[in-house]
């Protein structure tokens, strides 16, 4: 995966973590929230054993995904109730020293259930937490979630400044063997608006041609 800027989200989030601090990650779809903590689990895989997790599923499925990611799952877990999912996923073994970062990407509402899973794990400490949000999500379950994840640092992202559109413009140019002189990538660059899907969209249509 090629990743460009957010030095300062990317300085940020780090140093969150590694003081234990959680993330709340909050942005547009598309601007690149999911692939900036990529970037980040890769930086700090010696420390952190990143888990990502859809949000959009059933509590019961990111325990069972969580399991599975920890080399925890077993075969018929997904005949087991809930709750007891749930307390293997807080009481498993693993001689792996790092820190376990949940990811919980693709928070669009947050259920009871799925709110009490988040109290529940956190009551534990056995976990940091990455709370991707979507804009959609209410104001009042974004302060819920905020509250129930303290510490948390709350980081929004925005579009990409001009350099780093450009930047990412001239990889793709270069990824699809598309020769492109500096003015066609500086318009690209500016007409996306720093925009990352807008981005990529431009070329798999280009691509489709």
């Amino acid at each position: 995966m090629y990743f460009v800027g957010r030095k300062k989200e990317i300085h940020t989030i780090v140093k969150s973590l590694e003081t234990g601090q959680n993330i709340v990650l909050t942005g547009k779809f598309g601007i690149g929230r999911t692939s900036l903590i990529h970037h980040i689990s890769d930086l700090l895989r010696d420390q952190f054993h990143f888990i990502f997790t859809d949000f959009s599923k059933t509590a019961k499925a990111i325990c069972e995904v969580s399991l599975a990611e920890l080399g925890s799952g077993r075969p018929g877990i997904e005949t087991l109730h809930f709750k007891t999912v749930r307390s293997k996923l807080v009481r498993f073994d693993s001689s792996d020293a790092r820190r376990v970062v949940l990811v919980m990407d693709n928070i669009a509402r947050l259920t009871p259930q799925k709110f009490n899973l988040i109290r529940y794990l956190k009551m534990q400490s056995r976990f940091q937490f990455v709370a991707i949000t979507e804009l959609f999500l209410k104001t009042s379950e974004l302060d819920k979630l905020r509250g129930q994840l303290l510490p948390a640092v709350l980081v929004g992202l925005s579009y990409l400044p001009r350099a780093d559109s450009v930047d990412l413009v001239r990889h793709l140019f270069r990824a699809y063997g598309i020769d492109a002189g500096p003015e066609e990538i500086d318009f690209l660059a500016a007409s996306t608006h720093g925009y990352p899907l807008g981005i990529q969209t431009h070329f798999r249509s280009r691509q489709s041609r």
